[in-house]
């Protein structure tokens, strides 16, 4: 009774295991799919960005 409870968790396990794989590898394809498609469906202008000037350098508080 006890090997072929231990035999049935262990092969729902790897069962599980593969589907989890199969899934995964799915939504894998699926979104690479998309990150190619991506790029061609948007379009965005190039929007000015000010950048701040640097600021002036702090003494460091730690000791070296």
């Amino acid at each position: 009774m006890g090997s072929a409870l231990r035999d049935a968790a262990r092969q729902a396990f790897v069962h599980g295991l593969h589907v989890t794989l199969l899934v995964s590898a799915g939504l894998l394809l699926l979104g690479a799919l998309m990150a190619l498609r991506l790029p061609r469906a948007m379009r965005c202008e190039a929007a000015a960005v000010e950048v701040p000037a640097p600021r002036g350098a702090v003494e460091s508080r730690v000791s070296v």
